[in-house]
Order: C-alpha cells, then structure tokens, then sequence
C-alpha cells in the first residue's frame, strides 16, 4: 500500500519491486531489479555487466526499492548486491520484507518494523466479508459459532481469509460446528508447521480439487501460474475429465475460482500470459506437505541424481547445457518434466538431446527454451498429453510426434523458425489445444480438419491446396 500510495509517487524518481524469496542468486536478483525498472528484458548475462548497468540507471536517482519475502543470510552476496545500489542520490531507500530478523540486519535495517497480528476484532472482519460477503447480511445462527473459529486463527490473516472462504457455503450451524472441533486444530506446532487453519481448508476442498492444488507444489515459490497452462497440465495428469455436458477445461476454471474464494491462489492480471496465479509461501508450504516428495524441485548439475522412486512430478532448474539422462535412472514412473532455464544464463543449442525412451510414463513435458532440436524418441512417451515446446528453436518438428496419440495439448508459441508441421498431424485425434503464435509457418498440415476434438487453434495459414483451405475449419 505504501509502495502504490499517491503521495509516496512524487518523492521518487523510480519505484521498484523485487520478488526475491529463498532461492537467491545475486545475478538473478539484479536482472531482476533492472527489468522492474525498466518494464523489459535485460540482455545482459555476467555478473560484471548486470552490476554496471544496474549502477548506471540508478545513478544520481533517488529510487526506491522494495526486495520482498528475503530469506537468504550469506553478507557477502548481499555485499556484492548492495554496492550495484550504492549510487543513488539523498533520499533513496530499500525497503526489506522478511520473516527473518538476522537478514535485516544483514541488510543495514535503520527502522525495522514488526508487523502485530491482527486483532481479535479486524480478524473477525476480515473473516465475516470472506464467509458472508459483501452487503450480504450475517447468519445469527453461526456467528457465535464463526467467532469462536476465528479466535483459533492467531491473528494471521491468511488463516482468516482461507477460512472465511471455505464458511461461506456452508449454510448449517452443524458444518460450522464441526469446522470448530475439528482435530486439526489440535496438532502440534513448531515454527515450521502448517498453520492449522490452512490444512483444514485444505480437508474440507472436494477430492478432485485436493489433487489440483497439490500438484501446484510443482511450481517454484514465487512463480506466476499462467491459468491456461495450469488447466491443461490438470488434464494430461488426469485430475479433471469430462462429466455430463461439463468440458474438463470448464471443470479446471471452477477448481481455480474455488481455490481463489479460499485464498489458496491469489490471481494476478499479465498483459501478456492473460489471468494467472500466484500462491502465497505458506500456501505453498502446505502443497509441498501434501505431495510428500512426489514433487521435487532440483538444481541440476552432472551429479544431480533422483533417489526418491516415488517423484512423479519434478521442476529441473538447470545452469549448463549437459546430459541430464542420469538424473532419472531411479525414477520408474515419473509423470510431470518441466525444464526451467534461467535467462541469465546462456545455454548451448544441444541441451535438450535426451532419450525420451526413459520416460515411458510421462504425461506432460514442460521445457520451452532456445534449442535447436527435438529427438525423435519423443514419439516413445506413448502416454504425453502435454508437451510445451515455446520459444524453442528448431526449423521442424520430428515426424515421430505424430505418434502421441493422447496429446491433448501442443504449445509451439513463439517458436519464430518454425516454418513446416508434420504432414501427419491428422492422426493426433486427441488433441484439444494448439497454440502457434508468433510462428512463422508458410501452411498448414493436410486434412488438419480431421482433428475434431481441436477446441484452440490460435492461428491458420491459409495454402494453395485444398487441404490447407479454410473449409477445414467449419
């Protein structure tokens, strides 16, 4: 509030925020700073130039900077961080947020300020807008009961929220009631457990939207979840399927205004990636709990290795352009691969030359990045309903991908040196989402109209034969 509040605008020559959390990493955090400044992509890759053009757009400025949710302890890096900040002029400040008092005084902190819980009588309030709306009037016969419940909230407001969402239509008293005694409440708590009004949100969610949020444990802390890929990778992991007149996709955007209306997800308006979500810390904390090592997040280097035989769901962070083949050879039944590749680093263009045979059970693979090819052994995941292949570099696609049979999704976006599909794409019968913006393509596949269960196809070239006219989209 204070960050966005008029009068605090004049006094500042730029205002910038700074999502840190607990993987810190000094060349990501300045990258990160310059483009919050500048509002676009920072070209620049070593630790050296970051520093000098984070130093250069600061200098003489009187900025002000807010690093959010900072976790790391190490002064040194913070060293290597604060000197890029050390230019500006009179009046410029950083403002730290952190649950961790040594890390404000690693950052210098003047005036720390705790926040206080809040008190019994703003919880109740922010608990009674959640559970009986706004204007709408209270229920006299839960009230007495609803109090009760928040007095169990500790002043967090988090727990008041998630809670007043999921009272909200729960109509009798006995529901209230047995929120009130429920046996979570009583687990026992150490600085590191989940709060308890969180696991019962959690609880009482119907099954199928238990699974959903869950698997949400995939994604970084911190991470924008683009709504649209969050429903399809629900889909290829058979969280959501059809039922009645009800389309899964229907189905994936009531689970997310469900889980918005308890707080579990707090969504968040992008121009360009349209609605996403984001998922506070704690919230985060509980998914991970739940999916107790079936998601794994884990910086990749030669040695990496999975142990855990039972990750069906795993994030791989990677730095440099090696064989991750090895990585895997515990993993029997390994569902879900997303490969992030962090801009700040700069890969070779035969990253992802990786046997795909080893993945006989994978449902989706998530690895948009800049590489050059695609291996043929892709068509072995039989099973793949999910393949994100944006922003990727290759001029063709294998032809073996037509023979994924289940793939429902296909994201091929901003894949500029794409010119051709595979003639054969008609085969892939299942598939329900083809994204192709910013391709380059000079025609579509033949017969692309025998693809009737296609419900997005977000661009078409028209060719000169008969196969590629636009009848086939009728």
């Amino acid at each position: 509030m204070a960050f966005n509040d008029e009068r605090v605008k004049p006094h500042f020559d730029s205002k910038i925020w700074v999502y840190v959390s607990q993987d810190f990493d000094v060349k990501r955090v300045i990258k990160a700073t310059i483009e919050s400044a500048n509002e676009k992509a920072c070209e620049a890759v070593d630790l050296d130039s970051l520093q000098r053009k984070l130093r250069d757009m600061l200098h003489g400025k009187r900025y002000l900077i807010v690093l959010d949710d900072v976790w790391y302890e190490d002064p040194d890096k913070w060293d290597a961080f604060k000197y890029s900040l050390a230019c500006g002029s009179k009046g410029a400040s950083v403002i730290v947020t952190t649950r961790v008092d040594k890390v404000a005084s690693i950052m210098g902190t003047i005036s720390p300020h705790r926040l206080s819980v809040l008190s019994k009588e703003d919880c109740w309030l922010l608990f009674r807008q959640r559970a009986f709306g706004l204007g709408n009037e209270e229920r006299p016969n839960v009230v007495a009961v609803g109090k009760e419940i928040v007095k169990k909230c500790g002043g967090v407001p988090l727990a008041a929220k998630a809670l007043g969402g999921l009272m909200r239509f729960k109509r009798e008293e006995k529901e209230w009631l047995h929120v009130k005694e429920s046996k979570f409440w009583n687990l026992p708590q150490d600085k590191n457990s989940i709060l308890p009004a969180l696991r019962l949100s959690y609880f009482y969610l119907p099954l199928e939207s238990r699974h959903c949020f869950a698997y949400c444990a995939i994604f970084p802390k911190g991470s924008r979840i683009r709504k649209r890929d969050l429903i399809h990778l629900w889909m290829a992991n058979g969280y959501i399927s059809c039922k009645g007149r009800w389309e899964p996709e229907d189905i994936g955007d009531q689970i997310c205004n469900e889980l918005c209306s308890i707080s579990f997800f707090q969504e968040v308006k992008d121009d360009i990636c349209g609605i996403c979500f984001k998922m506070h810390d704690l919230v985060h904390d509980l998914a991970r709990s739940i999916m107790n090592g079936e998601c794994q997040m884990i910086k990749f280097n030669t040695s990496s290795n999975i142990y855990n035989e039972k990750a069906h769901h795993v994030t791989l962070a990677v730095r440099h352009a090696d064989n991750f083949n090895n990585t895997f050879h515990k993993v029997v039944s390994l569902r879900t691969l997303r490969v992030q590749y962090p801009s700040i680093y700069p890969l070779r263009d035969d990253f992802l030359l990786c046997d795909f045979r080893m993945f006989g059970s994978l449902r989706a693979f998530d690895a948009r990045g800049n590489v050059k090819e695609l291996l043929p052994s892709i068509g072995n995941s039989k099973h793949l309903r999910y393949l994100n292949l944006s922003h990727f570099g290759f001029k063709q696609l294998p032809d073996s991908i037509c023979n994924l049979l289940n793939l429902e999704t296909l994201i091929l976006d901003h894949c500029r040196d794409l010119k051709r599909l595979p003639q054969n794409m008609r085969y892939l019968r299942s598939l329900r989402h083809l994204f192709m913006s910013h391709c380059q393509l000079i025609e579509m596949p033949p017969k692309i109209g025998q693809l009737t269960n296609l419900k997005t196809l977000n661009k078409f070239v028209v060719g000169k034969s008969t196969d590629c006219s636009l009848s086939y989209l009728t």
